[in-house]
């Protein structure tokens, strides 16, 4: 079990998000501190980003990590970066909660 983290501009987390259903996921607004200078050095350009929080089965990462790099926009300087993070205190019982929970969720909200 793995803790993907994704940061991404705004604009790309409604096509991230749909990339990672029915994954169970969180997304917080974030807004970083680099001055102006430094953005334009590395082509970042805007601070205000998104980040999204997805517990993902070791065997999916692969499969999830190629969709992203399709993403044009993901893969264009200061779209996005992504890593994982071993998770190694959840049970798999958890997960599975977490995941039907998930996919309830976004049932009611496609009704």
């Amino acid at each position: 079990m793995k803790l993907l983290t994704i940061i991404i501009d705004l604009n790309l987390s409604d096509k991230v998000t749909r990339l990672l259903n029915p994954r169970y996921q969180v997304v917080c607004r974030g807004h970083g501190t680099a001055s102006s200078d430094i953005l334009d050095y590395l082509g970042i350009g805007e601070t205000e980003k998104e980040i999204i929080f997805c517990m993902i089965e070791k065997e999916d990462i692969s499969e999830v990590l190629a969709k992203l790099s399709e993403l044009k926009a993901f893969k264009s300087n200061g779209g996005g970066v992504c890593f994982t993070i071993p998770v190694a205190n959840i049970s798999k019982n958890f997960y599975n909660i977490l995941k039907k929970l998930n996919i309830q969720s976004v049932e009611e909200n496609n009704e």
